[in-house]
């Protein structure tokens, strides 16, 4: 193993600080990026407090808030970013690391050594398996998709099952929804649109919603007029709703592209089922919803949320059994990083069946009281409403 000088360490050192989230990848950790620090669990202790460690990013330390593991031995004891690699992986590989190791383990991290096979020993070797591990996955999940821009010239605007829906022109338009109706097509009879990365740039999937509504006899969606039903062996031909091949829907949250910045200015997000709850809200002028392509929330998107800057979470899933029972989960596991509001619809299914006006006054009020300013007066400490009996 590569013994640095004490010059190359404090340059490693000062391009470790400036790259601080890459250093937080490669050790596993998961963390919310704040205005001039990064939050997460403590990966030293392995705690499941999402507030317990902090990384200031104008100091360049970092602090254990429950068990003080910047002042354990573990790490050195150090606040600096090699204390906290020395802890996490010391604990994660259960063999206690030296300093050395850890300004190793930071140096191949963000690709500023380069091994010489020949000197290469065993511990460099586990630390290269280690930082292998963790850029496959980075490149998994960082992996881009299809240009937006190489693919909306190809797309027929959707004038056969949205419109008559209720779903305006622009909002059609907007959200670049499309229909299919060349046979032997994944998404032939389907009125499909795409499902950008957070940038909005980049397409990562495809999302296909059959024109033809469910089949009383077979509970497949096929044409009504067709002699028989479908072999159920071809069930997955005349689904409700298709997906392109490989798309990874607990990865994505549809619509966090146009959401994202007003996630952020009011720290409120609204969570619903589908791509048309999201676009009737953006029809009432409703700019922070994300729809979660159905009922369960995966950790990925829940980071995605709280990267986005929600401080709250209104959850308006459809009003019946399972949405009811989706809720009640999401309030209880979403408790320990969210302040949670549950809404449904009163007298409708979903959300994509209510008027703009109607909308906006079942959300507003809820809202209101979510509101970043609300949260920050000095009424909202000595409040003590029952959340879930008022609304």
């Amino acid at each position: 193993m590569r013994r640095f000088s004490s010059q190359d360490i404090t340059f490693i050192q000062d391009r470790a600080c400036e790259r601080i989230a890459e250093v937080f990848d490669a050790i596993g950790c998961d963390y919310t990026e704040r205005h001039d620090y990064i939050q997460a669990a403590c990966p030293v202790h392995e705690g499941d407090n999402q507030r317990a460690m902090f990384w200031a990013i104008r100091s360049n330390h970092w602090q254990c808030k429950t068990r003080g593991c910047h002042r354990d031995t573990i790490t050195g004891p150090s606040n600096s970013v090699f204390g906290l690699v020395r802890g996490t992986m010391s604990r994660k590989t259960e063999k206690e690391w030296s300093f050395q190791q850890a300004v190793n383990f930071v140096a191949q991290a963000l690709g500023l050594e380069k091994c010489n096979v020949g000197d290469t020993t065993a511990q460099d070797v586990e630390i290269a398996k280690i930082i292998k591990q963790h850029r496959k996955k980075q490149s998994a999940t960082q992996r881009q998709g299809i240009p937006l821009y190489e693919t909306v010239s190809n797309l027929k605007s959707d004038q056969v099952y949205y419109p008559n829906r209720g779903i305006s022109p622009e909002i059609i338009a907007k959200y670049h929804i499309s229909f299919c109706n060349t046979k032997g097509k994944q998404m032939y009879k389907r009125a499909f649109f795409p499902i950008l990365d957070i940038t909005g740039r980049y397409i990562v999937g495809w999302s296909g919603r059959s024109i033809y509504d469910k089949c009383s006899k077979c509970g497949m969606h096929h044409h009504p007029e067709r002699p028989s039903c479908p072999d159920p062996e071809y069930g997955g031909v005349y689904t409700k709703w298709k997906h392109s091949k490989d798309f990874r829907g607990e990865l994505c949250l549809y619509n966090i592209w146009y959401a994202k910045p007003f996630i952020s200015k009011t720290g409120t997000v609204i969570l619903c089922e589908g791509p048309g709850d999201a676009w009737a809200y953006e029809a009432a002028g409703i700019r922070n919803s994300v729809a979660l392509l159905g009922l369960n929330l995966s950790r990925q998107q829940r980071l995605m949320l709280q990267n986005a800057g929600a401080l709250t979470v209104i959850c308006t899933f459809d009003n019946d059994e399972s949405g009811k029972k989706a809720m009640q989960r999401l309030e209880r596991d979403l408790t320990h990083y969210f302040r949670v509001f549950c809404v449904t619809p009163d007298t409708v299914k979903d959300i994509g069946d209510m008027l703009p006006g109607d909308i906006a006054e079942k959300i507003g009020p809820v809202l209101e009281r979510a509101s970043r300013a609300k949260m920050l007066s000095d009424d909202y400490v000595t409040e003590n409403v029952d959340e879930k009996s008022k609304f």
